[in-house]
């Protein structure tokens, strides 16, 4: 997760609800308790986006869950298999709905919190007590994991909610392995990355390391990331995204290490910073120096670019001589000039290479073939700054970024760049994107209009702005694109 470049969806005020339980368990039928059954898999079918919609709920806050298509159709989201207590999938049992307070997407799955179950035949709320003998204590939150291709659903105990907590901005980093597993990882679960471990209808969450915290110059941090890339062995580096500079290495074997900033020891040297990034499937590492004045001359700058190889276990990183640098001094502001990138600190250092050159943290370009840098102009700077690349950023081989008007993109392999502005047709609107997918070209909208209502909107092609408009509904600002 995400971190990342997104697709714009303008969301509608969608009401998500889950259908789960059948009368065929013991208890169930009379809208008060549904015994032991459990709830297997959702329809998910032609579902573009799921949001959550206002709903009854003990505290107020829960919601229906609700899916939108790409024709912008609301509708439930139903159950369509229940197990039983006696282990039987019974299908086409819809009357129970899930309703949750949040949903997060995970990627290829997605996670519902906090749920309550609601039966619509008899009109109240129900409880399903096979939930609560999961939990270590019935009065535990019951929050699930979905899997987006077939809707399978998975109950996550309490013992496992600290790998999933449910404030969006602390639910960091998700992806999965080459074997498909699922990976998350938390600051707040102190066990760094962690590997979804699935046990019939219960999923359970194994740090892949016994390292959660790292000392870097003197300083103790904890191991966390907003960012995971998976090598083509497997080996798995979580981070904070391309350029980042505090990048934790889990190779297949069980080895651990760090790679990133070392302050060097050297009273020339201001500032330094080294960024990783992983593009077109190589590593490398960009270089920032900057070296204090002295006698009231200018500070010097140096950027260079480097190739990173990785090892089978850890201990074993290396790191070429410069494939290209570039030298510039600079004293204050004003004479920077057209030159944006003789900046003295700097917040990323991402590269990213294309059929024929290398764009280094957006003011920079190297020519493959002369492998000489380029210096980016202030105008050109200004547009594509934003801009940070990653698997969840291209889309039709540009880089994009979309936020609640419309979209900026970058070619990298032109240095075209531009700007998209969404017309949706709706006066006196405010709009919040609540979801993006932008390698399939998509993202979500909510439309807040005057009158109070909302409705969720559909881009379906960021780079026409090609979109479809959903029913007015009351909504939340939450949802997820799948990408289905």
């Amino acid at each position: 997760m995400k971190r990342t470049f997104r697709t714009l969806l303008l969301a509608l005020p969608l009401v998500f609800a889950l259908s789960a339980c059948s009368d065929d368990s013991p208890g169930g039928g009379d809208g008060g308790e549904k015994g032991d059954a459990t709830i297997r898999s959702l329809d998910l079918k032609s579902a573009s986006y799921l949001t959550l919609g206002t709903g009854l709920s003990r505290s107020g806050d829960n919601a229906d869950l609700l899916k939108i298509d790409e024709n912008g159709n609301v509708s439930t989201v139903k159950t369509v298999i229940i197990r039983d207590a006696d282990g039987n999938d019974v299908e086409e049992q819809h009357e129970i709905q899930v309703r949750p307070y949040k949903i997060a997407d995970l990627g290829e799955y997605l996670v519902l919190y906090d749920c309550i179950f609601f039966d619509m035949t008899a009109g109240y709320p129900v409880d399903m007590p096979a939930y609560d003998k999961m939990n270590t204590s019935k009065g535990s939150p019951k929050h699930f994991l979905v899997r987006k291709k077939d809707g399978r659903v998975f109950f996550i105990p309490d013992t496992e909610h600290k790998y999933i907590r449910d404030e969006a901005d602390r639910l960091n980093a998700y992806g999965v392995d080459r074997n498909g597993t699922l990976l998350l990882c938390t600051p707040d679960s102190g066990t760094g990355l962690t590997r979804a471990e699935f046990s019939g209808d219960i999923v359970r969450f194994t740090p892949l390391s016994d390292v959660s915290q790292v000392t870097v110059d003197g300083r103790t941090d904890v191991v966390y990331g907003n960012n995971i890339w998976v090598l083509t062995d497997n080996t798995i580096i979580l981070n904070e995204g391309m350029g980042s500079e505090q990048n934790y290495i889990y190779y297949p074997d069980g080895s651990f290490e760090r790679f990133g900033t070392d302050r060097a020891d050297n009273s020339d040297i201001e500032h330094e910073m080294v960024g990783l990034s992983f593009t077109a499937g190589n590593l490398y590492a960009v270089r920032h120096v900057s070296k204090a004045p002295s006698n009231d001359s200018p500070c010097e700058i140096t950027v260079s670019l480097h190739k990173v190889t990785l090892g089978n276990t850890a201990g074993n990183i290396s790191v070429s001589e410069p494939l290209s640098e570039i030298t510039g001094k600079r004293g204050f502001t004003e004479e920077l000039g057209d030159l944006p990138w003789l900046n003295k600190t700097v917040h990323t250092l991402w590269a990213y290479e294309s059929s024929n050159n290398f764009i280094v943290a957006g003011n920079l370009v190297l020519d493959k073939s002369s492998l000489k840098f380029t210096p980016v102009p202030w105008d050109m700077y200004w547009e594509i700054f934003m801009l940070e690349p990653d698997a969840d950023s291209i889309y039709k081989g540009r880089i994009w970024r979309v936020d609640s008007r419309g979209a900026s993109w970058l070619n990298p392999a032109t240095l075209d760049y531009g700007r998209i502005t969404y017309n949706t047709g709706v006066a006196d609107q405010a709009e919040s994107c609540t979801a993006t997918d932008i390698p399939h070209g998509k993202a979500a909208f909510i439309i807040y209009s005057e009158n109070g209502t909302s409705y969720p909107l559909l881009i379906k092609d960021i780079e026409t702005g090609d979109f479809v408009k959903g029913s007015p509904l009351t909504t939340s600002s939450s949802g997820v694109l799948l990408g289905l």
